[in-house]
């Protein structure tokens, strides 16, 4: 089996080469990858489990990398068996070239395949081939867009400023909602007047906050407010009871009538 792509990533070509080099990176993208380890300089031990058209297995087996160019490509060689289901081996050649704007990554891959698995007939190989290989690169660039997002998507990140939370617990900057007001609150807008703040008396809450009748502005909150006198207590106080009147006038009349007749006399 043969087959060879091209495929463009929008990062430059040492970010690209990196991954490419990085176990953690593709055990993330090889489709039904297990195990990515490293057993020796440029050695991996890989366990993946895979389903070829009506067969599953999980194959085992191993990765080596030769014929290494940093940063522009290398070979790959790789062989796996997977018990009654078959067994396969083969290399990749990897190169990648630096374009505008990113790096092109070509390879070529040749393999051959035996067991139950070459009974599948060379047409299902390649189609599965080719759809793990796709789903494969798929993985690897968002992968790769993940690990290293775009400046400008990054820069647009750092930028964005934090909410800054109010005294209230909430967004700055935003007013109280009006429902969140005392019960029967309203506020004096009479010409002439400072803005005057009234409270429902009803249902025992607060009674209403005086307003000054000479200036015409609301009294401080902290300033005791005077009890205002009684104008009919103060009448009451002045003007003489009802019984000290009438005795009054009986005496007045008295001293008349002794008057006329001392002198008719």
């Amino acid at each position: 089996m043969e087959m060879q792509g091209q495929r463009r990533l929008p990062l430059p070509q040492a970010i690209v080469w990196a991954a490419l080099n990085d176990p953690e990176m593709l055990k993330v993208c090889v489709p039904g990858c297990e195990k990515f380890e490293v057993e020796g300089e440029g050695t991996y031990t890989v366990v993946t489990a895979l389903k070829i058209g009506p067969v599953s297995a999980r194959f085992t087996g191993k990765v080596k990398l030769s014929d290494v160019q940093a940063p522009q490509s290398y070979t790959l060689g790789f062989e796996g068996q997977g018990g009654v289901a078959g067994f396969g081996k083969g290399t990749s050649a990897v190169r990648l070239e630096p374009v505008e704007g990113g790096c092109d990554l070509h390879y070529t891959v040749n393999a051959t395949v035996g067991g139950k698995i070459a009974q599948l007939g060379q047409r299902l190989i390649d189609g599965v081939a080719r759809s793990l290989a796709d789903d494969f690169f798929k993985r690897f660039e968002a992968e790769l867009l993940r690990r290293n997002p775009p400046p400008a998507e990054a820069e647009a990140i750092a930028a964005e400023p934090a909410p800054v939370p109010s005294s209230d617990g909430g967004p700055a900057g935003v007013a109280a909602d009006a429902s969140s007001s005392a019960p029967g609150q309203s506020i004096d807008t009479a010409a002439g007047s400072a803005p005057g703040q009234s409270i429902d008396t009803a249902a025992g809450s607060a009674p209403a906050q005086p307003v000054g009748a000479a200036t015409g502005s609301a009294l401080p909150h902290s300033a005791p407010v005077p009890p205002a006198p009684s104008r009919a207590s103060d009448e009451t106080s002045q003007a003489p009871s009802g019984s000290s009147s009438a005795r009054f006038w009986i005496a007045g009349a008295v001293a008349a009538a002794i008057v006329i007749w001392l002198i008719v006399r």
